[in-house]
């Protein structure tokens, strides 16, 4: 086998791995939904696979260089796809990260919620219980104020009858000693 043979079985054992890798590749892209059916870049870069037909080294020499060229090629796009899904791959899993953030911020705001919602029913039932006590606190100054005025009434009316019951006292005893003395007579 001569060095020309040799340099042609090793490019179709690259083709069989580019192949391979081709295959493998189109298979994430269709699970992860990019395309739809598979992926026929191999038939995009085979122009001419079989080796010339003249046997000139020359000849044989392009051929190899193109059949290179176009596994480098291929080379180059199972790579930029490669990078392509693991960059997808990333975004996923920061997309499941932010996802799972907003989960806890839903569960938290929801949290919050209720308890904004708890503070304000308490602070309703509070402000009704005082504005009860408010209610009370007018009817019993009120009440106050009315036994404050009958007691002052009271008193002043107690005063009127000490003066009233002085006087008859004072006239009482005025007459008893006018009737009673040994000088009328």
């Amino acid at each position: 086998m001569d060095s020309l043979d040799f340099s042609l079985s090793m490019e179709r054992d690259d083709d069989l791995q580019s192949t391979e890798s081709l295959s493998r590749l189109s298979a994430q892209l269709m699970a992860h939904g990019h395309i739809t059916r598979p992926l026929e870049l191999v038939s995009l870069f085979h122009t001419n696979p079989s080796p010339p037909s003249t046997a000139s080294a020359e000849a044989y020499q392009e051929h190899v260089d193109r059949l290179r060229a176009e596994s480098l090629a291929r080379d180059q796009v199972v790579k930029c796809l490669w990078n392509v899904l693991q960059v997808k791959a990333g975004m996923n899993e920061e997309l499941e990260e932010l996802r799972r953030l907003e989960k806890v911020g839903l569960y938290e705001r929801e949290r919050l919620r209720k308890m904004v919602d708890a503070e304000k029913k308490e602070r309703d039932r509070l402000a009704k219980e005082a504005e009860g006590d408010r209610i009370r606190a007018k009817a019993a100054l009120e009440s106050l104020q009315l036994e404050q005025t009958k007691h002052k009434q009271a008193r002043e009316d107690l005063s009127k009858s000490r003066t009233a019951l002085q006087l008859v006292r004072t006239q009482a005893g005025v007459r008893h000693l006018f009737f009673c003395s040994p000088l009328v007579s």
